[in-house]
């Protein structure tokens, strides 16, 4: 059914995310954080900005699946 494969489909895009964006992300937030030194703060808010805004979308693809696949939507 195309509502269930949509959803699906938005949970798989969730996952690309994570992969792509955030978790590399992440490890660079750790990075930054961990170095010898001042903190970089110019650097670490950059990768916060961007892991949030990636964030934004990990959450929002999830929720836009479950309301694809509860409500049937005609697609």
């Amino acid at each position: 059914t195309p509502f269930l494969a949509a959803g699906l489909v938005l949970l798989t895009l969730t996952g690309v995310v994570w992969g792509a964006r955030l978790v590399p992300t992440q490890l660079e937030l750790l990075r930054i954080a961990e170095a010898a030194g001042a903190l970089d703060r110019v650097s670490f808010r950059s990768a916060l900005i961007r892991w949030s805004s990636w964030g934004v979308v990990a959450t929002v693809l999830p929720i836009l699946a479950v309301v694809a696949m509860t409500t049937k939507p005609t697609l």
